[in-house]
């Protein structure tokens, strides 16, 4: 869990058509999505380990706002190594 006192930033890119805040992935096709995130966490939260976990992806098979959700399993497949930070 992210403390949100902290300074974090992120982005996702893909080479799938972009949509206003999706991506276009027809049925059938291969995409690249990649999400960077930067976390700076604060000075007290500093000297431990963290990583990133992708719970899910929301989507929709029509152009209306996603309706249906795939789930990370197993979660650890989904996430990154431990990074330690130590500012």
């Amino acid at each position: 869990m992210i403390n949100l006192s902290t300074a974090t930033t992120s982005a996702i890119s893909s080479t799938a058509k972009g949509i206003g805040n999706y991506f276009r992935i027809n049925e059938g096709d291969t995409e690249t999505v990649t999400m960077t995130v930067v976390y700076n966490p604060l000075p007290e939260d500093e000297s431990a380990s963290y990583r990133m976990r992708l719970l899910g992806i929301n989507f929709a098979s029509t152009p209306i706002s996603p309706n249906k959700t795939w789930i990370a399993n197993p979660q650890n497949v989904y996430q990154t190594q431990s990074t330690y930070i130590n500012d």
